[in-house]
């Protein structure tokens, strides 16, 4: 997919063009592409890819130096890996780099690099947050309804409750997939579980707080255990089938709930063409909760950033970063999120579907929305495991062994063995996370 930026039906002129790489779930809407175009005096020009393929051009382009674009996404789980493939962008108490923010810019956007500081390698930031991943319940409604319900579960008990009526009264015979990659397994969907039992990842000396018993890490691997080998909620075949197959599983009628990142509600809902038996039929809910002192569980985790190809001519990275900088500071379309949620704000007319095929829907906003103005719902993860590029295999490896299995190894172990693997990683790679 490639949109190209136009104000009217006589297109401007521009001298430069600028090239974006961005995934399916994160691109601009067009009129959001049209403004900074000419804000920016560019032509901008939007390539949605997949995920895996922009990796992999950005992997070429470190052998190649060859520009795969002059703006590319930049996730938080590549940043450290890839940091040498973007241009670095300054702040007012490093102004070493040709890009900078003004006093005015860090004071607005503090509370992203201080909080949450992805992008901050070696004390220079190489990306500008842009989007962030939230993670909800998606629900089949009819389902639910013969089920005998009318409400989707707050609490994990109440969630084995329904998927065990799902069960009972015919619905599925699979109530409940769990969005997973098909190589590394669990991991990318669990990101926000053990939020919802009131435990971070790390402290604030980046210490991991996963190796108790009662650590929200075990207790939620306990549960998705048992909701694999007790209670039979959860179906085997997720061990292999991986996350690209998740919606069409779901949309075949092989799940009554799924967890899975939320631009794939829209598309569930609203393409008859591509998902004929959901479309009408689906509810959105927060992530519910493990523990009585939280009413919902946090359904935010992760970012992408915008980052500028060093690779890039000269003319094409000052235009890149005047787009970059332009939708940044000068647009008025943030959704200003509460401070203290200490993540990077989506932009509102990035969750307009009405505007642009793919977005978020003020049908599937509101609910988190609402959560955020009530301060429930929200996880603040303190640090990133993924720094370590072998410790998302690791935990990978780890929990993979532990849902293979009815007696293998147990969710303690499992993440006992992880917690050992922190001081080895921080032995080389030098230090705690961030660098510096």
């Amino acid at each position: 997919m490639t949109t190209a930026a136009a104000t009217s039906s006589a297109a401007p002129t521009y001298s430069t063009e600028v090239d974006l790489l961005l995934p399916p779930w994160a691109p601009f809407p067009d009129n959001l592409v049209a403004e900074a175009s000419q804000a920016s005096n560019a032509n901008i020009v939007q390539n949605v890819i997949e995920y895996s393929a922009i990796k992999s051009r950005i992997v070429s382009a470190l052998v190649t130096q060859v520009p795969p674009a002059a703006i590319t996404e930049v996730d938080s789980l590549w940043v450290n890996a890839y940091k040498d493939f973007w241009v670095p962008i300054g702040t007012p108490k490093n102004p070493e780099p040709k890009y900078n923010l003004t006093d005015a810019d860090m004071e607005d956007m503090s509370y992203l690099f201080d909080a949450q500081p992805w992008y901050n390698i070696d004390g220079k930031l190489v990306a500008i947050p842009y989007s962030c991943d939230f993670s909800m319940m998606t629900g089949n409604r009819p389902m639910l309804e013969k089920a005998g319900y009318d409400k989707w579960p707050t609490t994990w008990d109440e969630m084995r409750n329904i998927c065990e009526d799902m069960i009972a009264k015919g619905a599925t015979d699979s109530p409940f997939l769990m969005e997973c990659d098909a190589t590394t397994g669990f991991p990318w969907g669990f990101w926000p579980f053990p939020l919802s039992y009131g435990g971070a990842w790390f402290d604030d000396q980046l210490n991991p707080l996963w190796d108790s018993p009662d650590s929200g890490q075990v207790k939620a691997l306990h549960w998705l255990h048992d909701a694999m080998w007790k209670w039979g909620i959860i179906p085997k075949s997720m061990l292999s089938s991986g996350q690209s197959s998740t919606p069409d599983q779901f949309d075949a009628g092989k799940g009554g709930i799924v967890t899975i990142t939320i631009g794939h509600a829209p598309s569930l809902d609203a393409n008859p063409s591509t998902y004929p038996a959901t479309s009408g039929k689906v509810d959105e809910f927060l992530i519910p909760s493990g523990t009585p002192d939280l009413e919902f569980g946090p359904s935010v985790f992760g970012t992408e950033g915008l980052g500028i190809c060093k690779y890039s001519p000269p003319d094409v990275q000052d235009a890149a970063w005047q787009f970059i900088y332009n939708w940044r500071t000068t647009t008025d379309t943030e959704v200003r999120m509460a401070k203290l949620v200490a993540l990077s704000p989506p932009r509102m007319s990035a969750w307009n579907t009405e505007a642009s095929t793919g977005f978020l829907s003020k049908k599937y906003a509101d609910p988190i929305f609402a959560a955020l103005k009530a301060n429930k719902g929200w996880g603040t993860p303190k640090g990133a495991p993924l720094w370590y590029p072998e410790l998302w295999d690791d935990i990978a490896f780890y929990m993979n062994q532990v849902m293979s299995s009815q007696n293998g190894m147990t969710p303690e172990d499992c993440w006992h063995k992880l917690a050992l693997k922190i001081p080895e990683y921080r032995k080389k790679y030098g230090g705690d996370y961030p660098p510096g």
